[in-house]
């Protein structure tokens, strides 16, 4: 899946199909995943026994902007938090082991670049900006809040005090 901070769109490989690749909103990404689409019934079954589900965009600036895919789609998917990069990311398999990066890329020429300064995470909850850290991974900073518990406490309890 990859972002696009222009269009407000994701771009999605259909793996049925090769290659082929299909731009889809917010919206139509809420569908899928409402519909169990992806092979998933998490939020469904999140859903049914009122509970939060929290989603981690691995895409370049979904979280970027006013309106961003992010925010939308945590709109679109009651009860969820959704956190999303405000610039690029990588993932990649080392050694047998999923990797992901998000520093900010610099372009230093001939197609080389260097790593600048990690990229911000934004954290949506009910279609607005709740918070945003740039220190680590979303893994790492949700486990510093003390786990998944501990960051639905924390946004909830924000929520609840506006």
């Amino acid at each position: 899946m990859h972002g696009d901070k222009k269009t407000q769109k994701v771009e999605m490989s259909n793996t049925n199909a090769g290659t082929s690749t299909t731009l889809v909103t917010a919206e139509e990404f809420a569908k899928r995943i409402k519909s169990g689409g992806f092979g998933s019934f998490l939020y469904n079954d999140n859903q049914s026994k009122n509970k939060l589900t929290i989603f981690v965009l691995y895409s370049c600036y979904t979280g970027y902007g006013d309106n961003s895919f992010g925010e939308q789609l945590s709109e679109s998917l009651e009860s969820s938090i959704v956190i999303a990069p405000e610039g690029a990311v990588w993932a990649g398999i080392h050694k047998g082991k999923t990797t992901i990066s998000n520093y900010e890329a610099i372009p230093i020429g001939n197609g080389e670049y260097k790593k600048g300064s990690r990229c911000v995470w934004n954290v949506f909850y009910k279609g607005k900006k709740v918070l945003s850290f740039s220190h680590g991974a979303p893994q790492a900073w949700i486990n510093r809040q003390g786990g998944t518990s501990g960051l639905i406490k924390i946004i909830t309890q924000s929520d609840e005090n506006k």
